[in-house]
Parts: structure tokens; sequence; C-alpha cells
């Protein structure tokens, strides 16, 4: 699906937006800018966390990838106390993202027979209806 022209539009204008407010704001308060971050994480995790509670599986859910997440947040962590020192700001984004990755980690070895249990009960429906559909065609 293509994106149209006032898609684009809309969010280029909202970029834009957020742009001219950021550059507005006074000095002081940049700091406060990282932890926009914190919600725009939750958002992004939280779903899935919640999608795989109430299913019991994970789906398609890539748990390497989280893993490698929270790998990178984890290190993230470690490398900002060593270099930078105590900067609450990136240390609550990094731990938060460690967090909810970690959770999708554990969620996968938790529910992994459920997982493959549905993954393989998906596939066996695709073959089904590929096969009826291959039917429907030599019958025609």
């Amino acid at each position: 699906d293509r994106v149209t022209k006032r898609e684009m539009i809309g969010v280029t204008a909202c970029f834009m937006a957020l742009c001219a407010i950021q550059f507005s704001l006074p000095p002081i308060l940049y700091p406060l800018l990282i932890y926009i971050n914190v919600p725009l994480g939750v958002a992004s995790n939280l779903p899935q966390i919640v999608t795989n509670f109430q299913q019991k599986h994970t789906g398609q859910v890539a748990i390497f990838s989280n893993f490698l997440k929270f790998l990178g947040c984890s290190i993230r962590i470690f490398t900002t106390v060593s270099l930078i020192g105590i900067d609450w700001g990136l240390l609550v984004n990094y731990g938060i993202g460690a967090t909810l990755n970690i959770i999708i980690v554990a969620q996968g070895f938790l529910y992994s027979a459920e997982t493959e249990r549905v993954l393989e009960q998906e596939k066996r429906k695709r073959e089904q209806l590929e096969q009826q559909a291959v039917e429907e065609e030599a019958s025609t």
C-alpha cells in the first residue's frame, strides 16, 4: 500500500511542529526532552506483553531480537554509568527498555510449548487452504 500525499504532508507538518516546539523551549528544559522516549518505549512493547499474557503464547514474535534489544539496553546502562555517570534520563530510558524486552524474552521461554502448538496449528490450516485452492483450480 502506498502512502498518500495527504499522509506525507500530515507527517511532515507534525514533524515540523515538533521541531519548532523543541527549538522554542528554553535551554533549561532540554534535559527533560529525553523523558519523551519513556511513553514511546512503553507504548511500543506493552501491548505485545499484554497480548502474549492474554493468549498464553508469543505467536511469531522474534524472541532473539528482543533478547538483543535487552542486551543492547543493558550495555548502554553500563556504558552510561561508566562513561557519563548517573544520568537519570538515559538510565530510566535504557532501564525501561531492558525491562520490557526481558519480559518478552521470558514470555517466549514460558510460553514456548504453547507457541509451538499454535504455530503448528496455523501451519496445518494454511496447508489445508492451499490444498483446497489447488483442488478447486484442478476441478475447473
